[in-house]
């Protein structure tokens, strides 16, 4: 799990450490005291005998002490760590919940539709802190998948990767089996093909959705991080993926309207007579040129 400042839990855990050394070092001073106590104030025998061979009722009591400490440590750290992963969850669900916000004003705003899959691709970089993530739409007639968002660690829109077909690389595959695939290990993963690259480039984890409506395919979301993705990080992209997907849908269905319109008006225009249209109130709506 990573906090909005990139802390994760293994390096949070290292740095509360030191209260268990400082419980440990608290019952190793009672025990040099106690044995102090003994040697120099009840004259029991020397101080490196008292200290290394204390009486039954000694060794008992001090035993004690030592376990007491050492349980109060391990039981303080347990909090600690406890109460720092729930903030980090805490902060990690606000950041979600404002990313999914964001991605529903970006494809609300009036802007084009490329404009605003970009924004979306932007938007999960800035929330999640991913090295880079890209949106692809389906080209149904082709089949063929066409980069139209990237944002993070690569900006460019052509390249080996700006057209795939359904089934071809990891981003094509998922397309075709219309399933997510979502990892944790993208070193040694058989699906990123390119070991050597993500080695180099520090990656971690890659999710990658299918952008469905019913059982079509209009697009894929994917992104790579640096840092493991949560589980509840994995839902959120579904929901999110799911948001675009509707946008997908929408801005098909308004581009083949624009089309349909314009073979219309292609078609009046052609015509040798004059064609025109009424409303129901008897109003003229159109006439062609002839």
């Amino acid at each position: 799990m990573v906090d909005s400042d990139g802390d994760t839990d293994r390096s949070f855990s290292s740095r509360v450490w030191p209260i268990t050394g400082l419980a440990c070092g608290l019952g190793v001073l009672f025990w040099v005291g106690d044995a102090l106590v003994d040697a120099l104030v009840f004259n029991r025998g020397g101080l490196f005998q008292v200290l290394v061979t204390p009486t039954p009722y000694d060794l008992l009591l001090r035993m004690t002490v030592l376990s007491s400490f050492l349980l109060l440590g391990f039981y303080a750290q347990h909090s600690v760590i406890k109460r720092r992963r729930a903030e980090i969850a805490l902060r990690e669900r606000a950041r979600l919940f404002e990313l999914d916000a964001e991605v529903g004003q970006v494809l609300n705003r009036p802007d084009p539709f490329q404009v605003q899959l970009q924004g979306c691709a932007e938007a999960l970089t800035r929330h999640l802190h991913a090295a880079f993530a890209r949106i692809w739409t389906l080209s149904p007639s082709e089949q063929i998948l066409e980069l139209r968002a990237s944002a993070g660690l690569y900006t460019h829109l052509d390249g080996r990767h700006s057209r795939v077909a359904v089934g071809q690389y990891k981003i094509g595959k998922i397309a075709a089996d219309k399933k997510p695939h979502l990892t944790n290990a993208v070193v040694g993963d058989p699906q990123v093909h390119d070991q050597d690259w993500a080695k180099r480039e520090g990656l971690v984890s890659f999710a990658g959705y299918p952008m469905l409506r019913g059982t079509e395919v209009v697009g894929v979301m994917a992104l790579f991080s640096r840092h493991p993705l949560s589980e509840f990080t994995l839902d959120m992209l579904a929901t999110v993926a799911d948001r675009i997907a509707v946008a997908v849908q929408r801005q098909t269905a308004i581009d083949a309207l624009r089309r349909l319109s314009k073979q219309h008006e292609l078609i009046l225009e052609s015509a040798g007579e004059g064609i025109y249209g009424l409303d129901r109130d008897g109003k003229t709506t159109f006439v062609n040129p002839a």
